[in-house]
């Protein structure tokens, strides 16, 4: 799904008003979200205090990304939902946010998560999160693709292996 389809999607939960567990994983994000409103084709954060609402892109282009994912998570409960470039366009700094929101996402929804990247940043983001969050070390993994001749491969990386990687910041991508 598209940013735009993800936001057309939480128009309809908000009609159903299923919105607000959404809205309780963002708050881990920004204590200051209260809710969510869509006027006119925009997403508005209602950050209380009787202030007025503050358009999302306001917010940052982060939270708004992590919003579209976290809708379209929802909205494939029990099933699977692939993320391509799933840093794309976040500053560094946020992988860690990233990740814990999208694995709480995922436990939360029961959504098995495919994402790609190329960034050092997010693998070792996901990483970190992922032993913050799991004592069972087979909860995470990663797979690159490696080329063997003509051929391709998927080669998997188990959390455990992943956490030892990223200590030696050893090359994966």
């Amino acid at each position: 799904l598209s940013m735009l389809q993800a936001f057309s999607e939480f128009s309809g939960l908000k009609k159903r008003r299923q919105d607000k567990e959404i809205i309780g994983i963002l708050q881990q994000v920004d204590a200051r979200i209260q809710g969510i409103e869509l006027i006119d084709d925009t997403i508005y954060c209602d950050i209380g205090n009787n202030a007025p609402l503050v358009p999302i892109h306001i917010m940052g282009d982060g939270l708004k990304h992590l919003l579209a994912i976290v809708i379209i998570m929802y909205s494939r409960q029990g099933g699977v939902v692939f993320i391509d470039e799933i840093d794309n366009g976040l500053y560094h700094e946020t992988q860690t946010v990233l990740w814990q929101t999208v694995l709480t996402a995922a436990e939360r929804f029961n959504v098995q998560v495919f994402a790609t990247t190329h960034s050092w940043e997010c693998l070792s983001a996901l990483a970190n999160v992922a032993n913050s969050l799991y004592t069972n070390k087979d909860e995470v993994c990663v797979y690159r693709i490696e080329k063997e001749n003509t051929n391709h491969k998927a080669v998997k990386i188990s959390q455990e292996i992943l956490t030892n990687v990223v200590e030696k910041n050893w090359e994966v991508r």
